[in-house]
This record gives structure tokens, sequence and C-alpha cells, in this order.
């Protein structure tokens, strides 16, 4: 078969156009098919055709689930960790409308483990002389930025980890500003319910780790957000209609997904 020899998708036999071909270890996938794999998918080149049907039989019967699946907490900005608390669940995901995104439906007992980081960027400052050349100042300045990642090893036949940037835009640069301390205790807390979850003979203090003392000494001073879906801002009492017919008093839809308008 030669280099432009027309191929067709091994999974729904559509022809595939050019650059559309996504390459199996024994067939072809067309473009359209691999948008319906999951995200945190990442060994497509080495899956076999059927492989890749027995998944795509599972992203289907994954959305049929999401219909039974009720967040009532939320954490994250851009990317979000929808909870669902009464039947210990999870999705993680970016889009506005999750149940349009079918995101992949993480039981609790499918999590071996859930962890929390802080990853500290750190780069030079430097001034301009009069000769217009770039200096370094003496000693060096730096600027920082912070960056709350969760990471969760799953227990799957299609992925083994999910990692959450938390914090996504919003990069708090001093440790003891207001903004570093509440996404701190944002992080904490979805790491305490989640290992909460999977290891509920733990106290609470183990479960949200060495720093715990950092949430206790601000609970009195920072409010306590971490859950959108859960503690609102007073401007945004009341309830309201979504578009999909739902009734709601938080900013997000407890049906949909969907931002209070």
């Amino acid at each position: 078969m030669g280099l432009f020899d027309k191929k067709y998708c091994d999974i729904c036999g559509e022809k595939i156009g050019f650059l559309g071909n996504r390459k199996l270890e024994d067939g072809n996938l067309c473009k359209d098919c691999a948008r319906k794999l999951s995200p945190f998918f990442r060994e497509r080149r080495s899956s076999t055709v059927q492989e890749i049907r027995d998944q795509l039989a599972y992203r289907e019967e994954n959305a049929k689930k999401l219909e039974q699946f009720h967040p009532n907490m939320v954490f994250g900005t851009d990317e979000k960790v929808y909870l669902d608390m009464n039947a210990k669940k999870l999705v993680v995901t970016g889009a506005r409308n999750f149940r349009e995104d079918n995101p992949d439906i993480i039981d609790y007992s499918q999590i071996i483990s859930c962890e929390k980081s802080i990853e500290d960027n750190k780069e030079e400052i430097f001034f301009t002389d009069k000769e217009g050349n770039e200096k370094s100042y003496y000693p060096p300045r730096y600027s920082y930025s912070y960056e709350f990642h969760v990471t969760f090893q799953i227990d799957s036949p299609w992925f083994d980890e999910i990692s959450v940037d938390l914090n996504n835009g919003e990069r708090p640069d001093d440790r003891n500003s207001d903004t570093f301390i509440e996404q701190q205790m944002k992080m904490n807390e979805l790491v305490s319910i989640i290992n909460s979850w999977i290891h509920p003979e733990l106290s609470e203090s183990v479960l949200m780790g060495p720093d715990v003392y950092v949430m206790n000494m601000q609970k009195q001073s920072v409010p306590m957000q971490s859950a959108e879906l859960q503690t609102e801002e007073s401007s945004n009492t009341g309830s309201w209609k979504c578009s999909c017919g739902t009734e709601n008093t938080s900013k997000f839809c407890t049906e949909c997904g969907s931002a209070r308008p």
C-alpha cells in the first residue's frame, strides 16, 4: 500500500482524509473516532483495533452512567474536579457542560492513591543598563509563582493517572498571600476527602498531611471557598434556573455542570 493510497477507519469504516489518520498497532483510526476516546488515554499507537473497539464501548456506557452522576462539590477553576459525595465518584474536566464532554466517571474503589504537590516556579529578574544590555542584579533577584497539583493513581484498563492543575491561570507569587493560602486550603480539602474515601480508617490529620496546621491556623482569617457548589458569595444568593431546566442555588448546575449566568 502506497503512502498516498486511500485509508479507511477500521472502527467506523469511513474514508480517512489527508492527515486525518491516527495509526493503531494493527490498523487505522479516523480523527472522529479518536475524539471519542478517553482524554486520559495515552497508548493509542500501541493499541489494537479490538482494544479501541472495547474502549469505545466503555465510553458509550460511561455516557449513560453520567445521567446518574450528581455532583455536590467542585474544585478548581478552568480544569475542575466534580465530586458526587453520596456515590463517592468523581469526574475531571475543563468543559463548561461536563455531560456533553463525557468525562470518565471514577469510582472511589478505582482510586489507588491521591497525592498533592506545590510546584515552585522560579525565574530570574533582569534590568537593562544604559547601553540597552540585559543585566543580572547583584545579588540575583527572582520572581516566583506557585502551582497546586493533585494526582490520582487510577486502576483502569485505559489509563493509570489523572493529574489536575487546580489553580490553572491564577498563580500566586507569595507563599504568605491570601491567594496562596486559599488555594492550599482547597487542595488540602480535596485530598482529604478523596483519602477519606479510600482510607476511612485513618484520622483527619493523617489524611490531610503534615501541613494541616497551616489550614487550621488560617480558618478564622481566610474564607473557606474550596467547594464552589457548597459555599457561595453573597451576591449569588437565591435560586436560578439552568438552561437544562434544573433549579439551583449554587454557582454550577448540579445536573449539567454549567456555570451560573
